[in-house]
């Protein structure tokens, strides 16, 4: 029976893409073509056809064959007289999963409801099939910015995953994935530090200390664990990541760039300036190659560099890899792009050299107004902008704007007390409270600064000596 034959080569192909198999799926789907030539099937059994030629061709990242199979399939079943609803809702996963591919969510959305309302219709409440597109709408709804919808969906495919699977399944892992995503986003970083670890967890169990999944898990854990100052956790995930990587291999020069560039933000944040340059020199180098000498991914890793000369007060040469950089996005962009006038803008740490503090702060401001006007003070990463900020009015005797500055470093770095941007927000505290006369307020904070910047960043002398210099004004007022 050619039908019967047909479908038992779709139930071994699915089988083989279920095993990650594509190649064996292909020779598979291959012999039901060349029999569905000859043989007259079932609808039912073309829809099969259609869906598991969707299934392959996302398998191979071929995402609009993907899509043109599964609406055949979908148009066919939609034609007869008593749809198979359950069949179209598996239809309708597979077309939902696609568009998370394309990152196109709104389509992914559209889909995973048309899936989940067939979905109630024919399956118990419980049934694992509703995970993936659950959690899918999960993930679009986080992309798209609606954290609470997000929220709800994820929680109910969490309940069920774990119903079906228990813990140490390859569905929950992917939960966790999806609700460090979501944390991230709602800004609460040990949360999401604490779900990525599951899944990390989950994989290994499952797979081996070798699988490829766990070589992007190992590089989140890494900047999860700088952005909430866990420093020796990041450096061990950055060390652990570096081991999976082959600096020969071609393959792998992108995770390379990105690993060096990510573990030289971390050195920069404990003080090690002059490591941070070299890791972004090896940076540089692949970006060469990568993107070319003049590319704006070389442009940004020369603004680190620049910074990086910054901090260590060799500032000739920070100022030419400074120059270098925004000649690139001139010539990329054009002078009359944002792009470019914005990045004019970083030349406020140059005006503080020149000793006009008025153009730095004015500068300054101008960057962080982006942040606050979009509501994002309450995370860590524009912290010691605003730490900036609140230090140069208060150089300028400002102090009023310099308060302002501090309140919205602060709402940030309570995100992530344990990161050294926020001790070097405590730090300026002091030394507002210092000046406007709030003694007991100001040994407090300088007493926490430089407590925790001798525990835990103790490259960072210039802020600690800072810290000691309003210990040592407050005990001479004494």
């Amino acid at each position: 029976d050619p039908d019967r034959l047909v479908q038992v080569l779709l139930a071994r192909a699915d089988i083989a893409l279920r095993m990650n198999d594509g190649e064996t799926a292909r020779y598979l789907l291959n012999q039901v073509v060349s029999t569905r030539d000859t043989a007259n099937l079932s609808a039912n059994t073309t829809v099969n056809v259609y869906h598991l030629a969707g299934l392959l061709a996302h398998f191979e990242n071929r995402y609009d064959d993907a899509l043109a199979e599964l609406d055949k399939a979908i148009n066919l079943i939609e034609s007869q007289a008593e749809p198979d609803d359950r069949m179209l809702a598996m239809i309708y996963v597979a077309q939902t999963l696609v568009h998370g591919e394309r990152n196109d969510n709104e389509r992914l959305l559209e889909s995973a409801g048309k899936a989940l309302r067939l979905l109630e219709k024919t399956e118990s409440e419980f049934s694992s099939k509703l995970v993936e597109p659950l959690r899918l709408s999960a993930r679009a709804h986080v992309l798209l910015g609606d954290l609470s919808a997000a929220r709800a969906s994820l929680e109910k495919a969490e309940s069920i995953a774990l119903g079906n699977y228990g813990e140490v399944h390859r569905q929950m892992a992917d939960v966790h994935h999806t609700y460090g995503l979501l944390e991230y986003y709602s800004k609460d970083l040990p949360l999401a530090v604490e779900h990525v670890e599951a899944e990390r967890r989950i994989i290994r169990e499952l797979y081996g200390p070798e699988h490829p999944r766990l070589e992007g898990l190992i590089g989140n854990l890494a900047l999860l664990y700088t952005d909430i100052g866990e420093s020796e956790k990041a450096s061990e995930m950055f060390q652990l990541g570096l081991q999976l990587l082959d600096p020969d291999a071609p393959e792998d020069r992108h995770s390379l760039y990105s690993t060096y560039n990510n573990q030289a933000r971390l050195l920069r944040g404990t003080g090690d300036y002059e490591e941070a340059i070299e890791l972004h020199k090896k940076s540089l180098a692949i970006s060469r190659d990568l993107y070319g000498a003049d590319s704006i991914e070389a442009a940004d890793i020369e603004e680190y560099i620049a910074l990086e000369l910054y901090r260590l007060g060799r500032h000739a040469e920070s100022r030419e890899w400074f120059v270098r950089c925004v000649d690139k996005y001139r010539v990329r962009y054009g002078e009359d792009s944002e792009d470019y006038k914005n990045k004019l803008l970083y030349f406020w740490r140059y005006d503080v050299l020149d000793g006009d503090l008025v153009a730095a702060r004015d500068k300054l401001h101008e960057i962080m107004m982006e942040d606050i006007e979009n509501d994002e003070t309450d995370a860590i990463w524009p912290v010691h902008l605003f730490t900036d900020l609140a230090h140069i009015n208060l150089q300028l005797n400002d102090l009023p704007r310099a308060l302002q500055a501090l309140e919205w470093a602060k709402t940030g770095a309570a995100t992530a007390p344990r990161h050294p941007w926020a001790l070097y927000t405590t730090l300026v505290e002091a030394e507002i409270r210092l000046t406007t006369g709030e003694h007991e307020l100001a040994r407090t904070y300088a007493e926490k600064a430089l407590g925790g910047l001798q525990e835990r960043f103790p490259m960072h002398t210039a802020q600690m000596q800072r810290a000691q210099a309003v210990l040592d004004a407050l005990n001479q007022s004494q």
